[in-house]
């Protein structure tokens, strides 16, 4: 799934949406890498996100969309709950 598009998704809702005294930011890397999730289920888990910190600036803010790649070695990805390391974004 490429996560550029879903993040500027996630923009578009929210500058839809979302009070204009929140300011939305997206500051992702051009060069994300893609991931294998189910769309639908990181689009939910991504609004989510997006909604509570709404739900947090009741009078207004900033909101920072951001994602970056990352490569984990064995040892640091066992510290986040993977089994193994490798590459992925947050």
């Amino acid at each position: 799934m490429p996560v550029l598009t879903l993040l500027a998704e996630m923009e578009k809702i929210a500058r839809d949406t979302f009070p204009k005294s929140i300011h939305i930011e997206n500051e992702a890397a051009k060069d994300l890498w893609n991931v294998e999730a189910a769309p639908t289920e990181l689009h939910q888990v991504l609004m989510n996100l997006c909604v509570n910190a709404r739900d947090a600036m009741p009078n207004g803010g900033i909101l920072t969309l951001r994602g970056e790649n990352v490569e984990l070695s064995g040892d640091n990805a066992k510290k986040h709950g993977a089994t193994e390391g490798g590459r992925t974004w947050h």
